[in-house]
């Protein structure tokens, strides 16, 4: 066989050189029906040159004696030299004639270069084939299968790209967050909203905060937004040691809260099962917020904020909550700080402010409590072990004392009563209404220690007092109660819309002796176990046998002035300065000696208990020229000189002496103001209210029933 040679199995035909832009006039030849057995060896040549067909893809494409087509790739043996191999294929050979051929070089932009056609020459077989002649598309079919196959590479390849771009942006998503936490750890404050609060009253905003407590590093500072208003519906804990500042925000309590002892906010000793004893925290402070249950839902207890280790609670106003601030009692706590609560209305029977019991110190300090309806009255209850407690600045409302040491001052309750139980101390400057439903204003429990100092209890209006039956005791002791006073009185306005009786001292309750005196007593005094051990009358001053009361009485308020002499006394129970309404002392003028160095005089004036007394003196009979005026008393005045029952003496002209008070046998002070006095004839002095009324003691026919002043005169209401 001229031109071919074998190589292994195959039939390999000698090589031929094709010029791209150059006929092709040299034949190839081949027999019908021969398959995998003649293959066509081919140099790609360009302007004699080798084609350099690396990038290119080969394919030889034709048309058979029958019409059919093929198109079927060729094999790159060198491809810088541009040799490629192609296939004389089973249906290039079944029909016998010429096979037109053309190779076509395809490039990666789509370019296509083919060469001029060439032919193979086909000769009839000897035998006969049941092979058909049919289309081929060899390299077709590769092309789809090597692209299906690609396609399918493509699309794992997506799915793959996709999960690990899914996977990435998850991990860039933590990392973005990580940095964005630790960027706000390492901030001097981070904020509600960076962790999705939104403020505005509506939204729910517990987790947002929940979370940014979390994140809140030790000393670093979580600051809310000013005014906005952030509902939670549980409640928000904080763990660590930092500063938590509401900024003038409102956290408002949803429905969640009511009923349940849960407070707003909770300040918590550990982060794992709450323990409280795990940790030890210090320097927590929480300051600047406003709370209050959502909507203003009365009747509801609602708490506000419980604190643990050192904590600074400071600047809270609140509105209609029960416990405002709690310390825990299931740990001892060292120091606590409580001031400049304001608490408006309260519901529930907690006390607001609760120190918890035992640790190193408590301070509380500026409450102002102003009650509305309904309100409970319970303020401020300091526990029992506390080693030191300092209480000063409150407004309003009942205050409690366990068994601890304190330091009360600066007290200002127009509503509310002090009890101390067992408690060691002092109280000092306080100004306290009176309760109107006789009420002691403070009691002292078994086994208190206390110094009493510059204490004043107010009757205010006397309207709202019943004085002609009223006790008026502001104190209660128990049996087992050291108790020192120093300078604690009392006033009752009088039976008039003017005139106000002078300071009188504090009374004790069930304790006769020291209420006999209680002017001198509430100078200064102490008491143990219901006995007054200090000055009982001011004859005593100069008692050695009484030598512990001149320690009590170096300040001053008691001065004494030797004198000697004769002195003549008379005294007017004073019902009404205004009206002048009284009752001159019956057995008339009183005449006590005063020796220089000796004791002072016992002056005997039995009066009523809603009466002020007008005292005068002088170094001639009926004529005076001192005068005094002290608070309601018992049996006995006692001058020293120059003060009668610790109120001074006044000099006055023996002509201002005023003797003309209309004596009332009865007097009673109507709702109106008007007043309803009993008396044998009509004032001659004195300034009335129309509709005041004079009913006749001398109840005898002829005589005039009573009289009513019609703001001018007395009018007679006719004779019996």
């Amino acid at each position: 066989m001229k031109g071919v040679f074998f190589r292994g199995d195959n039939v390999i035909n000698k090589p031929i050189f094709i010029e791209i832009d150059k006929p092709i006039e040299i034949p190839i030849h081949s027999v019908q029906f021969d398959k995998n057995s003649r293959f066509i060896n081919v140099y790609l040549l360009n302007n004699s040159l080798p084609l350099d067909v690396t990038r290119y893809t080969v394919t030889v494409a034709g048309v058979k004696p029958d019409g059919q087509e093929f198109f079927n790739e060729c094999d790159k043996i060198n491809s810088e030299e541009g040799l490629v191999r192609f296939e004389i294929t089973e249906q290039m050979n079944v029909s016998t004639g010429i096979v037109n051929c053309e190779i076509k070089v395809y490039s990666d932009s789509e370019g296509v270069l083919t060469t001029k056609p060439f032919s193979i020459k086909v000769t009839r077989s000897l035998l006969k084939s049941d092979i058909e002649s049919t289309g081929e598309f060899r390299a077709l079919t590769e092309a789809i299968s090597k692209v299906q196959g690609f396609d399918n590479k493509l699309v794992d390849l997506r799915n793959d790209t996709n999960e690990k771009f899914a996977q990435t942006n998850a991990q860039l998503s933590r990392v973005n967050n990580d940095l964005t936490i630790f960027n706000y750890k390492t901030q001097a404050f981070i904020t509600p909203e960076q962790f999705g609060a939104v403020g505005d009253g509506v939204t729910d905003d517990t987790e947002a905060i929940q979370r940014a407590s979390d994140n809140c590093q030790a000393g670093q500072k979580l600051l809310f937004g000013a005014n906005k208003k952030y509902k939670i519906s549980d409640t928000i804990v904080f763990y660590r040691t930092n500063v938590i500042d509401g900024n003038g925000c409102f956290i408002m309590m949803d429905d969640n809260f009511r009923g349940e002892s849960r407070f707003a906010f909770r300040y918590d000793h550990t982060a794992n099962d709450n323990n409280i004893l795990d940790t030890f925290i210090m320097g927590n402070e929480i300051k600047n917020f406003n709370i209050q249950h959502y909507r203003n839902l009365e009747d509801t207890y609602f708490n506000g904020i419980f604190v643990a280790e050192n904590c600074h609670v400071l600047n809270i106003y609140c509105w209609g909550l029960n416990k405002v601030v709690e310390v825990t009692k299931e740990a001892y706590i060292d120091f606590i700080t409580i001031e400049d609560i304001n608490i408006w209305g309260k519901w529930g029977n907690d006390f607001a402010i609760d120190t918890g019991h035992m640790g190193d110190a408590r301070v509380v300090k500026n409450i102002h409590f102003t009650p509305v309806d309904a309100s409970n009255y319970n303020v401020l209850k300091v526990g029992n072990g506390h080693n030191t407690c300092r209480v000063e600045g409150i407004i309003n409302g009942h205050i409690e004392m366990g068994k601890s040491l304190v330091d009360v001052s600066n007290l200002h309750l127009e509503t509310g009563v002090i009890k101390f139980n067992g408690t060691r101390g002092s109280i000092r400057d306080v100004f306290m209404w009176c309760p109107q439903d006789g009420s002691f204003p403070m009691t002292f429990n078994s086994g208190c220690t206390m110094t009493m100092e510059n204490c004043f209890f107010h009757y205010f209006d006397r309207l709202q007092y019943d004085f002609i039956n009223a006790k008026f005791r502001e104190l209660k002791l128990e049996w087992d109660v050291v108790l020192h006073i120093k300078n604690c009185f009392k006033n009752l306005l009088a039976p008039s819309d003017v005139t106000m009786l002078n300071a009188i001292g504090v009374t004790i309750d069930g304790n006769d002796e020291f209420n006999d005196n209680n002017l001198c007593y509430s100078i200064e005094s102490t008491i143990i176990n219901g006995k007054p051990i200090s000055a009982i009358k001011p004859t005593d001053r100069g008692n050695p046998n009484y030598n512990i009361l001149g320690s009590f009485y170096t300040d001053g308020n008691i001065k004494w002035k030797a004198m000697s002499g004769t002195y003549y006394y008379n005294a007017i129970l004073v019902y009404d300065e205004k009206r002048k309404i009284g009752q001159t002392k019956k057995s008339g003028e009183v005449s006590e000696t005063i020796t220089n160095g000796g004791a002072c005089p016992y002056i005997g004036v039995n009066g009523r208990p809603n009466s002020n007394i007008k005292v005068y003196r002088g170094t001639s009979s009926h004529s005076y020229d001192k005068v005094v005026n002290i608070g309601l008393r018992g049996d006995y005045l006692h001058d020293n000189g120059y003060l009668l029952n610790g109120a001074k003496w006044i000099t006055i002209n023996p002509t201002d002496v005023e003797t003309d008070y209309l004596e009332a046998e009865k007097y009673e002070i109507n709702n109106d103001g008007t007043v309803t006095i009993s008396a044998v004839t009509t004032p001659t002095a004195g300034e009335w209210k129309k509709g005041d009324r004079i009913i006749n003691s001398t109840y005898a026919v002829g005589y005039p029933k009573a009289w009513v002043y019609n703001g001018s005169e007395w009018i007679s209401e006719g004779n019996l």
